[in-house]
């Protein structure tokens, strides 16, 4: 539908005129802003655009009813294929419910910074990322799924659209990369070899044992791999290891999951807690993505949690995630190996 000189408000803009449509964008020239601003259309009229004309409205409302519509079957589609499929997994033997286990079986995944949806209790990963943030991920690190060609933050970057419009992207289809949704559906993914021989194979899961802890870490932009924290800690509900198909996967319990605040976070390192049998002292994630922790290292990192969250809203949480995690391994928790990570060992 056409609507080129019809008259729009914006909360942030106020009032403007359309000036130019195309099939994606509406072009529009507002009263007090210096240039022109494009909504993707007719999805910026569903939260951040409003038309003045009453007829106009109820045909740009019937545009977007079907095309909800049409997302809404399709996400229904998606999810019949997927439970169908993990029906397929968990009976070929791959899909592995946890149970309880004294076996070490406890991973650390490393993660882009994201710090959309940040509060003051929380750190990120549930929104799209501030335009510094994301800045740095596309142009200086170049990190794969930030920067990539398909990515909708490197289009962003490079001008395909306003950031009005990416955090509308986000709004409608949930995320804009997997960082962006990470502690919004907690699961996790193992992703695809980035180099070498096996470039492009995904990647798999390998040493997970039943109703291990799985731990999420990152690093703020312009810090050193010494500076890696700890920002996310829960219970594996299930896992799939992965094959030469599929990478492997990781969901999270409902109950004993747990995000930290930046401040809390950058109290909880990574190093604090890891070392490499070869070079104990050395500090160095190398090129893999993930890590494994033994119960010992596993329970230090939950105790260490306990002490942050004391006398926050989350400290029954973690204290009845220390409990059972210790229940589940056998454990006493007041007989506990010390922390003897690579900076402890370098003191």
């Amino acid at each position: 539908m056409k609507l080129i000189n019809e008259k729009v408000s914006n909360i942030k803009y106020g009032k403007g005129v359309i000036v130019n449509q195309d099939e994606r964008y509406v072009h529009i020239e507002f009263e007090n802003v210096d240039g022109i601003k494009k909504f993707v259309y007719p999805d910026a009229f569903e939260k951040f655009l409003e038309i003045n004309s009453k007829v106009k409205s109820k045909k740009v409302q019937k545009e977007l009813d079907v095309i909800n519509e049409a997302k809404h079957v399709e996400r229904m589609k998606q999810a019949e294929i997927e439970v169908a499929r993990l029906h397929e997994l968990a009976l070929e033997g791959k899909l592995r419910r946890q149970n309880s286990t004294h076996n070490d079986g406890n991973i650390v995944i490393k993660f882009n910074y994201c710090d959309g949806g940040s509060t003051d209790t929380k750190i990120g990963f549930a929104g799209v990322c501030s335009e510094k943030i994301l800045e740095h991920n596309v142009k200086k690190e170049k990190y794969v799924g930030c920067a990539s060609d398909d990515s909708e933050c490197k289009n962003y970057s490079d001008g395909a659209f306003s950031y009005s419009d990416l955090q509308l992207i986000y709004a409608n289809d949930g995320s804009v990369c997997y960082e962006s949704q990470l502690l919004s559906d907690w699961n996790v993914h193992a992703g695809l070899y980035q180099s070498g021989k096996r470039a492009g194979k995904p990647v798999k899961f390998k040493n997970i044992k039943g109703d291990g802890l799985a731990m999420l870490s990152t690093k703020l932009p312009k810090t050193k791999e010494k500076d890696r924290f700890i920002f996310a800690v829960f219970l594996i509900d299930e896992f799939f290891e992965g094959n030469q198909v599929d990478a492997g996967r990781i969901t999270a319990d409902k109950k004993y999951r747990l995000q930290l605040s930046l401040e809390e976070a950058k109290e909880l390192k990574f190093w604090n807690y890891y070392y490499n049998n070869k070079s104990p002292e050395k500090v160095r994630f190398g090129s893999g993505l993930h890590r494994y922790f033994s119960n010992d290292q596993s329970t230090q990192v939950l105790q260490k949690i306990c002490e942050l969250k004391k006398g926050t809203p989350d400290e029954t949480l973690a204290l009845e995630l220390l409990e059972e995690f210790c229940r589940i391994n056998k454990m006493d928790s007041n007989n506990i190996l010390k922390a003897d990570g690579a900076l402890l060992r370098g003191e």
